[in-house]
Formats: C-alpha cells, structure tokens, sequence
C-alpha cells in the first residue's frame, strides 16, 4: 500500500470516529437535555397525605374515596404552601358543612375541577360552602375533584343515578370551567401526565359523542407521543374551531343528562377567570351563550383585588375569600 493510499486510509478512520463520537456526543446531549426537564417537570411540588383519600374509579378515573378525613400538606421547594382536611361522604363527595343545622329547600350541585372541590382551603371555605351559607336556601353537593374537565360531568351524567343521592327536590346545576378545561378534555400534553387516566371522549361521523375509554388505555399512540413531548416540556397545543364546539356539546350532553336526572333543575355555567385563555372563553362562551345555556364570567369581580388576597401564595388556587366573592356573585347573578 503506497504512503498516499495509507494517509488517505488513515483520514477516512479519522474522520469516521470523529462522526461517530459526535454522534454519540450528540446523542448524550439529547439524553441529558430530556432527564434534566424530566426531572424538572416532575419535581417541582411534593404533597404529604395524613391517610388515603382517592382511588381508581372505573368512570370517572381519579376520584374521592367514600367517608375519608385526611389532611394535605403541600411543599414547594420544601416551603409549606398549604395545609388543609378534607372530609368526604358515604358518595366520596367532599363534605359541605352546615353548623346551623339549616332547613334548606333546594339544591345546589357543583361539577367542576380543584376551583369548585376547594384544594388548598378547608371544608368550610370552598365556593360551594359559601354558596350555601350566603343563600341559606340551597344545599350544596360537591362533584368535583382536582383535575376534572367537563367529561367527568358527562360521565357522571351518564352513569350515576345523582338523583337518588340528593334530598331536595328541585334546585341549581353548576358546571365552573376555567379554560383550562380544554386542555383536559382533549388530553394534550399540557395536561397528559396527570391526566392520562381521565375519560376519552370522540365524536363519530355522524356527529355523536361516543365514550372510548381513557386516554393511557384507549388512545395508547398519541398519549404516548403526548407524554414523551411533555417529558421534554414541548407542551404546544394549538386548538381549532371543532375543539371548541367539541367542549360545547360535552357541556350540553351533559346538561340534557342531568336534567333527565333531575328535571326540575336550572343549569348554569360559572367562567372561572384564574386560568383563562381569551379565545378559548370567548369561543366557548359564544357557543353555551347560543344553546341557551348561562355563562356567569367571574373576571370582573376578582379584578378588584389584589393576587395575594384572592390566590394561594405559591399555588394559584382560590384563597377563602376569593371562594366567598364568587359565591356573591353568583348568587347575585341568579
């Protein structure tokens, strides 16, 4: 082999490795980079339970356990932000209190997410506990669990018998939707990794809105593509017309159910303006607006106040008091 072959063999070898170590370098960056924010999605909150308070329902997913008393810590970067009990029912519905033994004639039946079941406040500070105090005529019911989109009301709709667990006889149905519920409803990675056990809705050709399943189980492909992206904290989601009339008639199916549960029922739905994107609330808003269906929009009664007055300081949810303003509100919406 002549000296040139062999120089010319030597910088193929040479050149060759150096593809390959920048491969593997660049593959170890990658690794790095997805672990990294791996771990930073998942370690940005810890949460201490003094017993066990939810389970695996085969409905609705993620729910309350029946007749539970547990007390939640919560940690943020090992700073206590929170520190509350909930108390559950013989339903596993969160236990609305009434110290004055009220005689009450109506009811008042909350669906909705951690905004409406009250995370972070104590039973006697939730929204539908101020509704119930301040009315002194609605007893309140709580279907609401942190979490919850709008196809949890439509399971429950679909296959509990609410009527048999409530002792008024005519009343008030309230669905709170911070625009967030989207999200959830679809199942897009801004939500996935919490919510991969929550019910899977789809329309068919004919338009009807059919239950799959749930996400991890019924949509395994995309939910896995889902996940890995938020893993990697690529968590885009660019929303289209047919998603918001998706969320539109989730909402009214599970209006018609209920009513045929309970036909002596007004319903309503309360705009929950903490976590709003303003085309999303608009585009739904519009759409519950022309099916008659009532949007009460909380914006302008919390814009009064201050963040610290009205939010948990370090978690964002509803404080005691931003919980007693809506319940006003509300009630002044009637």
């Amino acid at each position: 082999m002549s000296s040139e072959q062999q120089l010319s063999k030597n910088n193929f070898i040479f050149h060759l490795l150096a593809i390959s170590l920048g491969i593997l370098l660049t593959i170890a960056i990658v690794l790095g980079f997805y672990f990294y924010k791996r771990n930073q999605h998942y370690n940005k909150t810890s949460v201490h339970y003094s017993g066990s308070l939810t389970y695996f329902h085969p409905i609705v997913g993620k729910t309350l356990e029946p007749n539970r008393d547990v007390n939640i810590k919560r940690y943020l970067k090992g700073e206590k932000i929170i520190d509350y009990t909930v108390k559950t029912d013989d339903y596993g519905r969160r236990i609305v209190p009434d110290v004055n033994n009220t005689s009450f004639s109506d009811y008042a039946i909350f669906f909705g997410c951690s905004y409406t079941m009250g995370e972070g406040v104590q039973d006697d500070e939730t929204f539908p506990y101020y509704f119930q105090q301040l009315s002194k005529k609605y007893k309140s019911y709580i279907y609401a669990h942190p979490g919850y989109g709008p196809q949890q009301m439509l399971a429950y709709s679909e296959s509990f018998k609410i009527n048999e667990q409530i002792n008024e006889k005519k009343g008030l149905i309230f669905y709170t939707w911070p625009t967030g519920h989207l999200d959830r409803l679809l199942g897009t990675p801004r939500v996935i990794t919490w919510a991969k056990k929550w019910p899977y809705y789809e329309k068919n050709e004919s338009g009807k809105i059919i239950r799959k399943g749930f996400f991890e189980f019924d949509r395994k492909v995309k939910t896995k593509i889902y996940l890995e992206k938020a893993a990697l904290g690529i968590t885009n989601y660019f929303f289209n017309q047919n998603d918001y009339l998706f969320m539109c008639d989730i909402i009214q199916k599970s209006k018609e159910n209920l009513l045929k549960q309970l036909p002596n029922s007004r319903f309503i739905t309360v705009a929950h303006s903490f976590w709003r994107d303003s085309e999303i609330f608009e585009e739904v808003s519009k759409c519950l607006k022309e099916r008659d269906i009532p949007v009460i929009d909380s914006s302008d009664v919390f814009n009064k106040y201050k963040e610290d007055q009205i939010k948990i300081k370090g978690d964002g949810h509803p404080t005691a008091f931003a919980n007693k303003v809506l319940a006003q509100k509300v009630l002044e919406s009637l």
